[in-house]
């Protein structure tokens, strides 16, 4: 049995678990060809040749755009959270009723205060969040149903007409060896 041409398959090396973890991440194709060192090609013929390991790409990908869709939406709308400060245990030491020494624990952190904190909203992304949602409506650019001739063609066209000149080549080439009779 003859082997197939070229460089055998390293599919079988790509471990699915850092890859769910990378993609999870964030990370792009191009970064997770890099990652496992293939080619970006040979990824995309993986997905081709492969049904499982593409729809497994696809929802770990989407699993990742809708983590981030709800950090945005969170963003836009405000939310609160609790900020924990937690200090080392501190051990005092007592004699006859005086406080003699205080030692810090290191090794055991305690709850020293809570703070609910307010993240106001986001501007920017209530503004992002509506452009993508109702683009129609949230658009920068709206379309005009008639476009006006700019502002340089229709004082061209009032040269031509005051000059009475039928051709606009005409016109061009008239007025070139006009200031050329000027400045010689």
């Amino acid at each position: 049995m003859k082997r197939k041409a070229g460089q055998p398959t390293k599919f079988y090396k790509i471990n699915l678990e850092q890859l769910k973890k990378l993609v999870l991440s964030g990370w792009d194709d191009k970064q997770v060809s890099d990652f496992f060192r293939i080619n970006v090609a040979s990824l995309n013929n993986y997905k081709k040749k492969h049904l499982k390991f593409f729809e497994s790409l696809k929802e770990w990908k989407k699993e990742a755009d809708l983590k981030v869709e709800k950090c945005l939406y969170k963003r836009a709308i405000g939310f609160n959270y609790d900020e924990i400060t937690r200090e080392p245990e501190q051990i005092i030491e007592y004699e006859d009723g005086q406080r003699v020494s205080m030692k810090y624990n290191y090794d055991k952190l305690v709850t020293n205060k809570v703070i609910t904190k307010l993240i106001i909203p986001d501007v920017t992304a209530q503004i992002f969040w509506l452009k993508n949602r109702q683009p129609d409506v949230w658009r920068d650019k709206k379309e005009a149903d008639v476009l006006p001739l700019p502002a340089i063609q229709i004082f061209v066209q009032n040269i031509i007409q005051k000059a009475g000149v039928d051709d606009k080549s005409t016109a061009v080439n008239s007025s070139n060896s006009e200031s050329k009779a000027r400045f010689n």
